[in-house]
């Protein structure tokens, strides 16, 4: 009798007698394996997007008292919500960050003197996710500003981004480098389109911001600055006609003088 039962015991077993020294002609064969307390395991990979719920979930077929988790080898230290409910264990990290990436696995430490499996693990992987405009083009609808003045066009995203990999366009061309009077500028989640001195053949149009996962574009009107005429002559000298001169009065205006 083999107590305790070890997988090295596994093997074929035959008896000897004693006083032929020779081996029964019949022999059995025992395969020692391992117990088994998992129910069901944690999956062994697990794919999510940051800020979704990292949630792994695992069953024994017996109440644990003594068990651990760990991350990457270490003893779990991340913000997590561990429960127990007779056989099921969970670990749940709500709004899950990239860093929270990694293998989690759960290990029994009840049994220390057992031949079985006391560990189960799950590959965790989290994806960025895609940027947001959380105030975009549209939420400007038409914009209206007078030749001269400054234009300032600007998207917050809900996360800081690279403004290498943002794109501007004016009635669908894109603007490739700065020029002299257009100016972009990126203050870690807030990219903005600056123009100085706007002018209506030039500035007026569609405008349009695009990262790699977002769009959005507003209506750019630039009115024309209205044309100014003199309400006032100074130092204005006249020369009337002899032909006229008898006409005038000492009442009379410039308009009247000037339509004569």
């Amino acid at each position: 009798m083999l107590t305790p039962a070890k997988c090295s015991d596994s093997g074929s077993y035959y008896v000897k007698l004693k006083s032929t020294d020779e081996k029964s002609p019949n022999s059995i064969k025992i395969l020692v394996i391992e117990d088994i307390i998992f129910n069901q395991e944690l999956p062994e990979a697990l794919e999510i997007l940051e800020g979704e719920t990292l949630d792994l979930i695992l069953e024994t077929n017996q109440k644990l008292k003594l068990y651990h988790w760990e991350k990457d080898m270490q003893p779990l230290k991340i913000n997590s919500i561990l429960s127990a409910d007779n056989l099921s264990h969970s670990l749940k990290i709500p709004d899950s960050k990239l860093q929270d990436a990694g293998t989690y696995a759960f290990i029994c430490d009840d049994f220390p003197e057992k031949q079985l499996k006391n560990v189960t693990k799950c590959r965790v992987t989290i994806k960025q996710r895609p940027e947001v405009q959380i105030k975009s083009l549209y939420d400007l609808g038409t914009v209206v500003v007078k030749e001269g003045e400054l234009l300032d066009l600007n998207v917050k995203f809900d996360r800081r981004v690279d403004p290498n990999e943002i794109d501007v366009f004016l009635n669908n061309n894109q603007i490739m480098t700065e020029a002299d009077y257009i100016k972009f500028k990126c203050n870690s989640n807030v990219f903005s389109i600056l123009i100085e001195n706007s002018r209506t053949e030039r500035d007026d149009g569609i405008y349009t911001i695009k990262s790699p996962n977002t769009e959005s574009a507003c209506r750019v009107i630039v009115e024309e600055k209205p044309v100014k005429f003199f309400s006032q002559l100074d130092d204005v000298r006249l020369k009337i006609l002899p032909e006229y001169f008898y006409r005038l009065s000492p009442n009379d205006e410039i308009d009247e003088l000037l339509n004569l």
